[in-house]
């Protein structure tokens, strides 16, 4: 399968407008900027089987006038305060390309084998740098457990990649730190029994307490957590 779109996007109030601290900068206004252009072509292909299942998608993303945060002065200052000035403007030509993959395989009638896998690649091609907030590698793998209709297991383990492909703008993000976000791994379970009219679930997240961050993100994961929901069902004859 192969598709081949456009998209355009026009500058928020907040791209045009924006001045003060925000986050780990100083936003001066850009009354200038023009529209987002970006040509996206998608090829991938689906593959089914009686016990597996793949898909796997390669995307390429050709963007003109990318709107993006860049070191900046104000009335000679590269600083207010001690803040670095940024602004606004318009790159003349980058690209975001990578791929997603997912699958699935039957071990056994009540057994499941499932992942998923994704990598992204941003640049900025006048300047051949890489573009801000660009996630690492990201995978996810796992195991079903379905001993009858009413009741299921699941394990899984997610990993990121390190991420050390830093903008200037991720440099001096104080979120992300020095020489990058490191790479993580994380396991989950969780379990699961469904009666007529109700269904609980339980689980425990970060099993072995990870101490981990997404790219970008302010704040850690969460450390090993415990979880339960019940649902109760009911059908009324009206």
């Amino acid at each position: 399968m192969t598709s081949i779109s456009s998209g355009f996007r026009a500058p928020n109030i907040n791209d045009v407008s924006s001045l003060g601290i925000a986050d780990f900068r100083y936003e001066i206004p850009n009354y200038d900027l023009k529209p987002e252009k970006s040509i996206n072509v998608d090829a991938g292909f689906k593959m089914q089987s009686r016990r597996a299942s793949a898909n796997i998608v390669f995307f390429r993303n050709q963007l003109k006038d990318l709107i993006a945060n860049v070191k900046s002065s104000y009335n000679g200052n590269d600083s207010i305060d001690g803040v670095q000035v940024y602004q606004r403007i318009n790159l003349n030509q980058a690209v975001i390309q990578g791929f997603e993959a997912d699958g699935a395989y039957s071990i056994l009638p009540s057994l499941n084998l499932f992942g998923n896998i994704s990598y992204t690649y941003g640049k900025d091609l006048d300047t051949e740098s890489p573009l801000r907030r660009i996630p690492p590698l990201n995978s996810r793998l796992g195991l079903k457990y379905s001993g009858s209709k009413k009741f299921q297991a699941i394990i899984e383990w997610v990993h990121a990649g390190e991420q050390t492909r830093l903008s200037g703008g991720d440099i001096d993000d104080s979120r992300i730190q020095d020489g990058g976000t490191p790479s993580w791994n994380v396991a989950n379970c969780s379990v699961g029994y469904s009666g007529k009219f109700y269904q609980v679930n339980a689980g425990v997240r970060n099993i072995l307490d990870e101490v981990y961050r997404c790219h970008g993100s302010g704040i850690d994961g969460r450390g090993r957590n415990f979880w339960i929901s019940l649902k109760l069902f009911h059908i009324w004859n009206l």
